[in-house]
This record gives structure tokens, C-alpha cells and sequence, in this order.
């Protein structure tokens, strides 16, 4: 019986992607590796994305970037973009939903236990973090039209728990259980959904969680690679999940940690 043994670097040309966050971290990492491969990205981000969308058209691979400023939080907002990303460009193959908030949650302050931690600090990291997730599972399988990919961001914290961040690490939890529950939910209609779970990656969103030398003394021990993630070899792991590559991946978590234990 004759086999396809081919494996290739993901042909993503003409193909449309919404990357919420996509303005700083490795929402912009995951951009502008998706434009590099021919792909047209939505880029959404509370934050003007427009300096991102301005990076991919200097590529030169004929991708381009429509940036547009929304609040993940409201649902109306999230409706609108999305369909205009699709008027846009006709289409919409996947998104990466990676919009994340971790307020004042600062890694290794003992005092930010959970019983002092404000209901306002819990509310609005949830309402990124979770809301944002939702409000976009709301909009993009609705609209969706053909086979697609969704994978939203979830965090290593999400999975383990960790001590003096407990707003945040529950509402990674939280979008674990929201993407498994909308793969079994729209697995007919063609469309995958699961979950990234980063460890310690270079970002300004683990920088505001504390001091670099701080953080490395922290954590670094339970790495077992012994360093953080750059954001590029963490968002080729979506890239690779967004393509056709991993057609019979859905409902999954897939860590990108360095085995952090």
C-alpha cells in the first residue's frame, strides 16, 4: 500500500489567520512567522498592532497584516472584528487566541497568597484570560466556513499550580477545560481546537511578573533544560499546529516548557 512520507515546513501561502495579543510577545513572534510562510494575519491586540502589520509587509513574501485595536473582553467587539477579518480577506483559516493579562501577579511574592488577593484583581484577569478565550470560541467557529485551527494559550502554570499567582494559573486552567470542551463540539464541522501550554518564555509578559534575575533564580532550577524559551522556538510549535501538518491533532494540550517540573 502506497504511503505519502513527505514532511515539509507548512505551505500556509493564501491562508488567513486572527492572532489576538499580536502586538508585543509572541503574539508578534507567531505573526511574523506565520506571514514569513504566506500567510495573511488579523492582528488583534488592546495595544495598536500596526507596527506589527508595518514588519510584514517588509518581509516580502506578498502576506499581509490588517491591525486592529480591540479589548478581548467585549464580546460585541470580538464579533465585529472577526467578521471583518473575513470580509477582509474571504476567508478564515484558524486563529490563535493568546490575549493574556496577569495584573499585579508577581512570581515569588510571598504575600500575594490567595486569601488577600483583591476580588478586582480576579475578575479581570479572568475576563482576559478566560473571557477572551471565550469571546473569540463565540465568534470565530461561527463564521468559519471551511477546515480550520484554533489554539488558544493556556500556560504551564495552567496545568501544575504554582504558588503566589492564583488568579492567573486558575485561568489557565480554565482555558484547558474551554478549548477540550469546544474541540468535541465542533470536531464535525471540520475545525480542530486545543491548547498551548508555554513554560518560561522571553516575553514582556513574564517580565512583568518579576525581575529577570529574580525570576531566573526562581524558576530556572525547575527547568530541566536549565534556561527559558525564546519566543521563536515557542511559537513554531503553533505554527505547526495551525498547518495541515496536524490534521489529527485536536482536544490537546501540548506543552512547550523545557520540562519544567
Amino acid at each position: 500500500m502506497a504511503s505519502n512520507l513527505t514532511v515539509s515546513y507548512p505551505d500556509l501561502r493564501g491562508k488567513v489567520f486572527i492572532v489576538t495579543g499580536a502586538a508585543s510577545g509572541m503574539g508578534r513572534t507567531l505573526s511574523l512567522q506565520l506571514a514569513a510562510q504566506g500567510a495573511n494575519i488579523g492582528l488583534l491586540d488592546l495595544q495598536s498592532p500596526d507596527p506589527v502589520a508595518k514588519e510584514i509587509t517588509s518581509l516580502g513574501t506578498g502576506a499581509s497584516g490588517v491591525a486592529i485595536t480591540v479589548n478581548v473582553q467585549d464580546t460585541a467587539a470580538v464579533n465585529r472584528v472577526v467578521q471583518d477579518v473575513i470580509d477582509r480577506y474571504g476567508r478564515l483559516d484558524g486563529a490563535v487566541n493568546m490575549a493574556g493579562y496577569v495584573g499585579n501577579q508577581k512570581l515569588g511574592e510571598t504575600g500575594n497568597v490567595v486569601e488577600v488577593v483583591k476580588d478586582e484583581d480576579w475578575d479581570e484577569i479572568f475576563k482576559t484570560n478566560l473571557g477572551g478565550v471565550k469571546n473569540c470560541l463565540r465568534a470565530e467557529p461561527s463564521l468559519i466556513k471551511n477546515k480550520a485551527s484554533i489554539v488558544n494559550a493556556a500556560s504551564i502554570v495552567g496545568q501544575q499550580g504554582m504558588a503566589f499567582v492564583a488568579p492567573y494559573s486558575t485561568s489557565k486552567w480554565a482555558v484547558i477545560g474551554l478549548s477540550k470542551c469546544a474541540a468535541q463540539e465542533v470536531a464535525s464541522r471540520g475545525i480542530l481546537v486545543n491548547a498551548v501550554a508555554p513554560g518560561m518564555v522571553e516575553t514582556p509578559l513574564l517580565h512583568s511578573m518579576g525581575d529577570p534575575t529574580t525570576l531566573q533564580t526562581a524558576l530556572i532550577n525547575r527547568i530541566v533544560m536549565r534556561r527559558f524559551a525564546n519566543p521563536e522556538e515557542a511559537t513554531k510549535v503553533i505554527v505547526f499546529l495551525l498547518s495541515d501538518e496536524a490534521s489529527y491533532i485536536t482536544g490537546s494540550v501540548v506543552n512547550i516548557d523545557g520540562g519544567y517540573e
